[in-house]
This record gives structure tokens, sequence and C-alpha cells, in this order.
């Protein structure tokens, strides 16, 4: 009896580490603010913005989800008026300018990345998907869609172009995350790993383009990490590499190690939870 127990929670800590995991940091996105030192509520889960999880995504709402990953019939936390929506402007463009986005795939399920943009101007309004379609961006060294190359558990570090003649006291920049790990089904019959319906992640961030607004936040609060040894960059000397392999140690002191160690809590946690559920009933 023990030894079953011992293998379900084997098991389930398992498949809890393969859930994929993903968040924007760089611009920060709305969940993660207060991990930079902002006073807005704490979401020890903001690497798991994902519409509820794939069954309530896919079988429960036919696929739809809240433009900032949250599940379609609420709550939705992440949007104006939301718990983790606070209005807070976190960068400040040009019109136009090819910006650095930071992306932490936590566990990584290949798929892509797309990014779009919502020119909204109002922070106590939701924002919808029919005015992030209407600006989807590029990614330089790619089209619209990023490819994920490998299956590394990293900071992505890529850049962005922002449209021309685009001017917003509040833009909503949404990255979305759609996996490719599981088996499935595309509409014209064909079946592979990557499919059909597949786990995503979102999230969302307010900046501010173009736009004479004295209250953005340019830059990131001083915090006190760890001191650690800067990575090394890939980069040749005197040129820019590949901005995918791009390091920059104030995030990943301040974000990155965090992040781990509170995902790796979480799993544990899980298998705890039902070691303790099994006894009970056994």
């Amino acid at each position: 009896m023990h030894g079953l127990l011992l293998s379900i929670i084997v098991f389930l800590y398992g498949v809890s580490s393969a859930w994929g995991h993903g968040i924007m940091i760089e611009p920060p996105a709305r969940p993660s603010l207060w991990r930079y030192g902002y006073r807005v509520p704490k979401n020890y889960e903001d690497n798991q913005v994902f519409c509820g999880g794939y069954a309530k995504h896919w079988y429960e709402n036919g696929g739809k989800c809240g433009p900032c990953g949250d599940p379609w019939e609420g709550p939705r936390d992440n949007e104006a008026g939301g718990k983790y929506a606070k209005g807070i402007i976190v960068r400040k463009y040009q019109t136009g300018q090819t910006i650095d986005v930071y992306i932490n795939i936590t566990v990584n399920h290949w798929g892509w990345f797309e990014f779009k943009l919502c020119p909204n101007n109002d922070v106590n309004t939701p924002i919808t998907h029919d005015c992030l379609d209407q600006f989807p961006l590029e990614i330089i060294n790619s089209d619209t869609r990023f490819d994920l190359p490998s299956k590394e558990t990293k900071i992505w570090f890529l850049q962005v172009k922002l449209p021309p003649q685009l001017e917003c006291s509040q833009c909503v920049l949404q990255w979305k995350y759609h996996g490719a790990n599981r088996w499935g089904t595309d509409p014209d019959g064909w079946e592979c790993t990557g499919c059909g319906p597949q786990e995503e992640f979102y999230a969302c961030a307010d900046i501010a383009i173009g736009y004479d607004y004295d209250s953005v936040h340019a830059q990131l609060p001083k915090l006190k990490p760890e001191r650690k040894q800067r990575p090394t960059s890939t980069a040749p000397p005197g040129g820019e590499g590949d901005p995918s392999d791009r390091s920059d140690p104030r995030i990943i002191i301040v974000y990155s190690d965090a992040v781990g160690r509170g995902y790796q809590w979480q799993s544990i946690t899980l298998a705890f939870s039902v070691f303790i559920l099994f006894w009970n009933i056994l």
C-alpha cells in the first residue's frame, strides 16, 4: 500500500513539473509587477495564466479565453478592473521603435510565441480580442510568430517592432505562447504532436507609445538582489548577435531565481496534498 502511495506521489510530481509555464518579464506583465517592487497584489502563479487550464479552455469554453489569459467565464483578474491590472504604465516607447521583450519559459513545450497590441487609452476599460487582432507585431528575424528552436528552459530575448505612426497613452501589449507537445488533430484531419488544441499562456503589459506621459515607470525599481556573476554573453565582440541569446543580469537576478524556487514548491505541495488524501482514504 505504501509503495502504491509513493508511486502516485512521484507520478503527480512529474505531471505537475511537466506543465508548461511562461511569463513575459520585459516589459513586466500585470501579474508579475510585485516581483519588481510595485505595491500590487502578489500572484505566485504568474507563470500559469493559461485560460483556466487546458480542459477548461478547450472543452468547457470551446477554445475561448480572456485577452490576458483569464478563464472566459472569469474571474478576469488580469484585465482592467481586475485584481492584478492596476493601470500602471511600465514602459514608454517611441513610435515605430524596435523594443526588447524577454520571455521566461520555466517549462518548455515547444510551440510558438506571438505578440499583439491594443491602443486602448483608458486603463479602466478592458481590451478586446478584436482590438488586438488589428495590430499583430513583427518579431525581428521572424515574422509575426517565433517558433521555439529548442526545448531549452530559459529566458528568451526577442525584439519586436512597434507599429509606425501609432501613439497611445495606454497600449496593452499581449504575449501569447501556444504550446505544441500534445497529440491532436487539425481541422483538415491531419494528426500529429502539436496539431489541434494545445495549452496556451498569455500575459499583458501596459505601455505608452510616443506620448508625453510623465508618470511612466521607465526603469525597474531599485532592489537588493543577491550577488551573482554576470552571465557570459554569446554575442561576438562588437556585434549584436542573436537577440534570443542576450543576457540581462538585472532581469535574471530579480526574477528568474524566485520563479524557479516558487514553482518547485508548487509541485511539492501538490504531491504532499495527494499523499495526505490517499493516506486518509486507504
